[in-house]
């Protein structure tokens, strides 16, 4: 609603140097995801992966969120090790070909997640937080759904 009050009023933009900033959330919202991971991202994630279980091992219901940027192959590694895994996406074609995949996917953006305080356990992030436009602001959303002896990757 403000973007597209902004948007009518090209002289309050410029004015304001809001141009910037309403271009990269055009860029940012409708940037389509390569939903197909090369073979290093792959086995980094693994290698990754495998550290984590041996720092919080999967027993009890240890609740992961993936957030969804480049595979839906490393929510399939965090299943696989045992974990309960939720994944998020603001990404409308990743959700999209994520929700025919996996079940328990949102569309949601990582700024403003809709879990309960020290809900999760893990929280994978990878090559996320540079796309926040409020990184700080997303650290503290992780932080606060984040279990105290939680993992932030």
């Amino acid at each position: 609603m403000i973007a597209g009050f902004m948007k009518n009023n090209d002289e309050f933009i410029s004015n304001f140097g809001l141009q910037r900033l309403l271009d990269y959330l055009e860029v940012n919202l409708k940037e389509s995801v390569e939903m197909e991971s090369n073979e290093r991202f792959l086995d980094v994630s693994s290698i990754v992966i495998n550290k984590i279980v041996d720092i919080i091992p999967p027993e009890n219901d240890r609740r992961v969120l993936v957030i969804l940027y480049n595979s839906l192959e490393e929510i399939n590694f965090f299943i696989d090790k045992g974990y309960k895994v939720t994944s998020i996406t603001s990404n409308q074609k990743a959700y999209e070909v994520g929700k025919y995949i996996f079940e328990n996917i949102h569309l949601m953006d990582q700024s403003f997640i809709n879990f309960p305080d020290k809900s999760l356990d893990i929280i994978s992030s990878k090559h996320t937080l540079q796309k926040s436009i409020f990184p700080s602001f997303t650290l503290k959303e992780f932080y606060r759904v984040l279990k105290d002896d939680g993992l932030l990757y």
